[in-house]
């Protein structure tokens, strides 16, 4: 048989990787090693997925008085909390308005304060004072992104989610072409230089548009980390190695609370988040292409080296005819290669089962990224609760290992999506009357965190979900429709938060009807626990129709003629 090393360039695509990597093992100790190397991406990128918690944070302000402010030294007896008193019109809520001031008079004097302002109010005119106990400086308060100017903040935030979107589609696109590691690389190298030049933006366009650009290169390493996991390990342990990234994701939250303690200014902040990138470069050095890639490419001799160096240093030993045996016949090449995206929507049943798909992964980022970019409204110190809700992204990784193989995915996803609805309507509940009780505000918190276990677990079930129900010609149009659908909800999610500044209760209950809809959408999923994988869009669309019919026994009949119909068109 001809030597495929001498023939590289014409028998690249007929070489079945899943073969070789049978005898290097399916998570030996060496692909471990590479996991955890390429884990590491996933920190940075987690630190500046909610880098704006801190970085855009809003804390406590009122107007400038500039009879009182500009004098520090006149009024002795005049505290803070006296000004407040004296100053800040008091809302239906029982909470200051930070937004408007009463009107001062002219000549007052120091005995009688309480005659020194008017019943008139207006809006603030000479500036803000912030409150910098939590932080010493925000681009909210370098830039005054409050009050009227606050949509402004929310925009720059919407655009980093944009940055996210557009590299959802492109990112995959640049890794299949030029390979994972140097994607990797290169967006790694780029957040250092896109993250320090954003800590000495000069304003806040300059500031969104580099930051656009950070999200663009987070998503493109994380999924070029993510695939070249999935690649160089074996089909056993996809599954836990898959969903276990997002625990290492949170892992990034958990340090970012630490490092905003020291590093209270937003600059200094942002610029430690940009650092953070810099040890990538140093562990790519220890991290080789992945060979699957490789040898789809054509790079026959690059990926046969690597697997054997993988093998050898698992303490395994290539057999010699190991690449005639990997070679793919003729006859078992795949027949549908041309497979468009609209596919999803021409067949009835994977049309409704791709638009069901495409609302839970939609409400499911939408939900992730309101409950873990809000966290400073809620009780308590915000630092604490981005750790607690990094704490509990942590937890929801074995959570969901653990549950969906035992349980299933069609069952547990809906249980959790009920839980997380749920958790989110009490929490909201709890914390509109913690204005009368503190103690409720505590309460709320915990109700929040429980929601982020919860939406978090479905976000990791979600991908392995959709995987499962969608065809081999389709499966990866299928996640990245999906991937698509929670990018929107990633944009919406900031103009949800901005909603409580007018309606407080509006954004949890908004979070968690929509979390109650999407549990109800799973019931109309199939259940691929211990189903075989489909291959072609004829095999899908029969096992949704018998999937149907178990689930609805009273219109079997009706779906066995549909059936029959749909083998004649087969045919």
């Amino acid at each position: 048989m001809e030597n495929p090393e001498q023939d590289s360039r014409k028998r690249f695509q007929r070489l079945d990787f899943d073969i070789i990597i049978k005898h290097i093992g399916s998570a030996g100790k060496y692909q471990i090693l590479l996991i955890c190397l390429a884990y590491y991406i996933a920190i940075p990128s987690g630190m500046n997925q909610v880098a704006s918690v801190f970085v855009a944070a809003i804390p406590k302000h009122r107007c400038k008085i500039l009879e009182f402010d500009n004098l520090p030294g006149a009024y002795k007896n005049l505290t803070e909390e006296h000004l407040w008193e004296l100053y800040i019109p008091v809302l239906d809520t029982n909470k200051y308005d930070e937004c408007r001031r009463y009107i001062p008079v002219k000549n007052c004097t120091e005995e009688d304060l309480s005659n020194c302002f008017t019943n008139d109010t207006k809006a603030c005119d000479a500036g803000y004072v912030y409150d910098r106990t939590e932080f010493e400086s925000t681009i909210a308060t370098e830039w005054n992104i409050v009050c009227d100017r606050l949509i402004w903040g929310t925009v720059s935030l919407m655009i980093y989610f944009a940055g996210v979107g557009i590299s959802s589609v492109v990112g995959g696109n640049l890794s299949d072409r030029f390979g994972r590691t140097r994607v990797m690389l290169i967006a790694q190298l780029a957040m250092v230089g896109l993250g320090i030049g954003c800590s000495f933006s000069t304003s806040l366009i300059m500031f969104s548009a580099l930051r656009f650009a950070i999200a663009c290169c987070v998503i493109a390493s994380w999924e070029a980390s993510f695939v070249y996991m999935i690649e160089v390990i074996g089909n056993k342990w996809r599954t836990p190695v898959g969903i276990s990234i997002q625990g290492v994701f949170a892992v990034g939250y958990i340090l970012l609370s630490v490092m905003s303690y020291y590093l209270r200014e937003w600059r200094s902040l942002q610029l430690g988040v940009a650092v953070a990138s810099c040890v990538f470069p140093i562990l790519w050095i220890f991290l080789p292409e992945s060979p699957r890639w490789l040898l789809s490419k054509g790079e026959v001799e690059k990926g046969m080296k690597i697997s054997d160096t993988i093998a050898r240093r698992n303490g395994r030993k290539l057999p010699d005819d190991i690449w005639n045996q990997a070679l793919i016949k003729d006859g078992n090449e795949m027949t549908e290669a041309h497979i468009y995206p609209h596919e999803l929507f021409k067949r009835r049943l994977m049309k409704l089962i791709t638009l069901r798909m495409m609302f839970i992964w939609f409400v499911c980022s939408l939900v992730y990224y309101g409950l873990s970019l809000n966290v400073g409204s809620l009780a308590g110190d915000t630092r604490i609760n981005n750790a607690l809700g990094g704490l509990c992204e942590i937890l929801s990784c074995p959570l969901a290992i653990f549950t969906i193989d035992r349980f299933g995915r069609r069952p547990v996803l809906f249980i959790i999506l009920i839980a997380a609805g749920l958790a989110c309507i009490f929490s909201t509940a709890a914390n509109y009357f913690s204005s009368a009780d503190s103690a409720l505000g505590v309460v709320g918190t915990i109700f929040a965190l429980l929601g982020k276990l919860g939406i978090s677990s479905a976000f990791a079930i979600i991908y392995n979900y959709t995987a499962e129900l969608f065809p081999t010609v389709l499966r990866a149009t299928a996640v990245g429709t999906g991937s698509m659908s929670a990018r929107l909800g990633g944009i919406c999610s900031p103009l949800v938060i901005l909603i409580q500044y007018s309606l407080p209760w509006l954004p949890g209950v908004l979070f968690g009807a929509l979390s109650l809809l999407a549990a109800a959408m799973c019931l109309y999923l199939p259940e691929t626990k211990d189903a075989r994988l489909t291959t072609t869009l004829e095999d899908a669309e029969i096992f949704y129709a018998k999937a149907r019919n178990l689930a609805n026994p009273k219109k079997s009949n009706n779906d066995c003629h549909e059936m029959e119909k749909l083998d004649e068109n087969l045919m």
